[in-house]
């Protein structure tokens, strides 16, 4: 993983914490676990992660007062998807994903891991990140 994982802002909008999130795609009838890390401050959020189509970075933008986010999910060597969003009541960032070329598309939904002890979630995905059906 990448190098954004020492630091906390005090500050942050509590909807966009940096730290360890976790979540799920869809794609036709297949689901897939990801296990991120996201540093999100000043608007930017900045992060990396792993599913089981493989490790990948994950950057783009929020905004405080609507709560939309845009992010591009890049698959190291591969292909980019764009995921567009809302942070919802309940915590979570949800919303739909789509690949530039247009012939795939998906909602998606990640919340944040508010304790420290379940980063062993995040290391287990990087060893079996198993999609599931959805």
């Amino acid at each position: 993983m990448s190098g954004y994982h020492d630091s906390h802002d005090e500050d942050a909008d509590p909807r966009f914490p940096t730290g360890v999130w976790r979540g799920v795609w869809f794609q036709d009838d297949t689901a897939g676990r990801m296990g991120l890390w996201l540093k999100c401050t000043d608007g930017y959020i900045v992060g990396d992660g792993m599913d089981p189509v493989g490790p990948f970075e994950m950057n783009g933008t929020y905004d405080a007062d609507t709560g939309q986010v845009a992010l591009v999910k890049h698959y190291h060597d591969a292909h980019s998807l764009d995921y567009r969003g809302t942070a919802q009541p309940d915590g979570h960032l949800r919303g739909r994903w789509s690949k530039s070329s247009g012939n795939a598309a998906g909602p998606w939904d990640i919340w944040p891991v508010l304790d420290d002890d379940d980063d062993y979630e995040l290391i287990s995905l990087a060893i079996d990140p198993t999609p599931f059906e959805a």
